[in-house]
Order: structure tokens, then C-alpha cells, then sequence
């Protein structure tokens, strides 16, 4: 079996974005994407632990480069993905949606709203 090249120091792994940095940062830099956005880093140490109560844990430290700051993460080692992240996020599984010139050319309501029939009320007397 071949070792796991996310135990090794100096090692390219990827985490979610919001792992390293605050969730509403992340927000606010990639907005939509932001549950998906992957960040690039370099393993600095690995550390194996046994708790008190004899279980293993394998912790992670890395350093991530992110534009205007750098930062020093130590996570779980089933948080990180070997290797650089991927370019683009996956895509979208909705289907598009209709441009309102398409929408007026077919003749489907462009305000967002329900469209709903009322019957025309009669003045009473």
C-alpha cells in the first residue's frame, strides 16, 4: 500500500476555504461558492496523539497562502485532500433559468410573483 502523501512535511494538500478562514469571510470573498471553495496549502508538521482513552488522532499543520494573509491551520488529518485544490468549483446542478427576453417572448410573468387568476368583482349596490 502506498504511503499517504498528506503525512509527508512539505506535501501540497486542500481544505474548504471555510476551514481556514471565518464563514462570513468567506462569504463575503466568494459569496455563493463559499461552502465549496477549496485553498491550497503546504503540510508543516504531523502530529499522532493518544488520547487518554486510547484513541488516535492524526493532526495536520499547515500553511495556507490567501490573498493579503497567511495562515498556520492544524486540523484533522481527514479534513485535507492530497494535493493542489481543484480550479473551479463543481458545478451547479439547477437548471438555468430563462433570460426576461425569453421569458416576455413566451409569454411567462418576468415579476417573480405567482400567477394567480381573480375573478373580477362585481360593484355591490
Amino acid at each position: 500500500m502506498a504511503p499517504d502523501p498528506r503525512l509527508e512535511t512539505g506535501a501540497t494538500v486542500h481544505v474548504k476555504a471555510k476551514l481556514v478562514r471565518w464563514a462570513d469571510e468567506c462569504a463575503r470573498l466568494y459569496g455563493g461558492s463559499s461552502g465549496v471553495k477549496m485553498v491550497t496549502g503546504t503540510v508543516n508538521a504531523v502530529e499522532r496523539v493518544i488520547t487518554s482513552t486510547n484513541r488516535r488522532y492524526t493532526w495536520v499543520t499547515a500553511r495556507f497562502e490567501v490573498p493579503g494573509k497567511t495562515y498556520v491551520k492544524r486540523l484533522c488529518l481527514l479534513s485535507y485532500r492530497p494535493g493542489p485544490s481543484p480550479v473551479d468549483a463543481p458545478a451547479s446542478t439547477a437548471p438555468p433559468s430563462q433570460s426576461s427576453e425569453e421569458a416576455v417572448a413566451v409569454g411567462i410573468q418576468t415579476t417573480g410573483l405567482p400567477d394567480t387568476a381573480v375573478a373580477p368583482t362585481e360593484p355591490t349596490e
